[in-house]
């Protein structure tokens, strides 16, 4: 009777054994942290979550990208391998997110920890910025300058003459692209005869006929203002003709406007 009872208990011992390691391994899974991003297909969020390729995100120098954490108990802090290369940020709303912003090429290892001390890691890679941004037209100039000056008088209008012959002279202006999702965007890199880079703009442009011939009209934005710096237009046969009078109007208050036209080559469209 004895042993019956101690079989007994050992038994239930067993089964308690059992079902308390089957809990912790069901509650090991539950409670691991995993990344995920939002599913967007075309330029429509689905509302699901996908998971990391490869446990890995990208990220462009002096940009952002974030995950999605899952699976966290409380609030969550995070810390990069190398602050060289990545930054990171927590927001601990829901669903709980980490926000890494690349600083320079490289690569490096974001750990994350919940509340509870579980802890779990991404990689991220960051690339220059600049190479999201690709090559779309590319337009030389030659060393002839015509200018046409209005509102200083005839001493003033040649010395502006003179100065625009050699700082407008075989310029290179650059258009490159970016695609986002669902719309693109465009920049303008002006470059000397030397491959210097001396102005960039972001730009908006269209295209329209003029006298038979194609021109392409930009305007010029620099990055930290919202109005217009500069209208540009240009065209194989047009030529360029570039509105300038903002470099001369600081020396030159009564200046009313400055405009040059070039001949061009495009190079690559």
């Amino acid at each position: 009777m004895i042993d019956f009872i101690m079989k007994r208990i050992h038994f239930f011992l067993s089964m308690l054994l059992l079902l308390g390691a089957l809990t912790l391994t069901s509650c090991h899974d539950d409670d691991g942290l995993y990344f995920t991003l939002d599913e967007v297909i075309g330029d429509i969020s689905t509302g699901k979550q996908t998971r990391l390729v490869d446990n890995t995100i990208k990220v462009y120098t002096t940009e952002e990208s974030g995950v999605n954490v899952q699976g966290a108990s409380g609030a969550i802090t995070a810390v990069s391998s190398d602050e060289r290369v990545a930054t990171v940020r927590c927001l601990n709303d829901q669903p709980k997110r980490v926000v890494v912003k690349g600083v320079k090429g490289g690569s490096a290892r974001i750990i994350v920890t919940d509340a509870e001390g579980h802890s779990a890691f991404f990689m991220v890679v960051a690339d220059d910025v600049e190479k999201a941004w690709g090559t779309q037209t590319i337009i030389m100039t030659y060393d002839e300058v015509r200018c046409r000056v209005e509102g200083v008088n005839r001493e003033d209008s040649l010395a502006i003459v003179k100065d625009a012959r050699a700082r407008f002279a075989e310029l290179k202006y650059v258009i490159k692209r970016r695609a986002y999702v669902p719309s693109e965007a465009h920049r303008m890199y002006i470059y000397d005869k030397a491959d210097k880079l001396l102005e960039m703009y972001a730009v908006v442009w269209n295209k329209s006929m003029q006298d038979d011939t194609v021109v392409f009209q930009f305007t010029l934005f620099s990055n930290d203002v919202e109005t217009p710096v500069e209208n540009l237009s240009v065209g194989p046969q047009f030529g360029l003709e570039r509105s300038v009078g903002r470099f001369y109007q600081k020396q030159y208050p009564k200046l009313k406007k400055v405009t040059i036209r070039q001949s061009v080559k495009f190079v690559k469209i």
